[in-house]
């Protein structure tokens, strides 16, 4: 891919911060967007990090903007419909753990990314922490 990977952020939370406040240090990418159903924190969001756009809906950030990559970071009873919506208009989506409380969302979720031949990511963050890897050792060990 040439240029920088444009990114639109879905959820404003503390979470999403952190993620939002990454892609801004990253060189290669570029958050183009936030969103979030509080109009209020998706505006503050916006105005606090310097990103131009921000939408109260999901619908509105995908009718008008260029991205590449769907960052959702909602609460994880509420990945469904934002990922779905996501992956419906063909864009790729990372999801903040877990992707869903039940497996048939999941499924659902997988098979839409498949259909539509984009990616589906899971941010697993603390599986490099040295807490779950020492657990990991000693799961590993017996």
């Amino acid at each position: 891919m040439a240029g920088k990977l444009k990114v639109a952020a879905v959820g404003c939370g503390g979470i999403g911060h952190l993620h939002q406040l990454g892609y801004l240090q990253h060189p290669g990418a570029e958050l183009v967007a936030v969103c979030d159903i509080d109009t209020a924190k998706a505006k503050t969001r916006a105005e606090e990090l310097g990103v131009a756009n921000w939408y109260p809906s999901i619908k509105e950030m995908l009718a008008h903007e260029e991205c590449d990559l769907v960052d959702v970071v909602t609460a994880d009873y509420l990945h469904f419909e934002p990922v779905m919506e996501c992956l419906e208009a063909g864009k790729h989506v990372i999801s903040e753990k877990p992707l869903s409380l039940y497996i048939n969302e999941a499924e659902q979720m997988v098979a839409k990314a498949e259909e539509k031949g984009v990616y589906l990511a899971i941010d697993y963050n603390r599986r490099f922490a040295p807490g779950y890897v020492q657990a990991r050792k000693w799961f590993d060990a017996g």
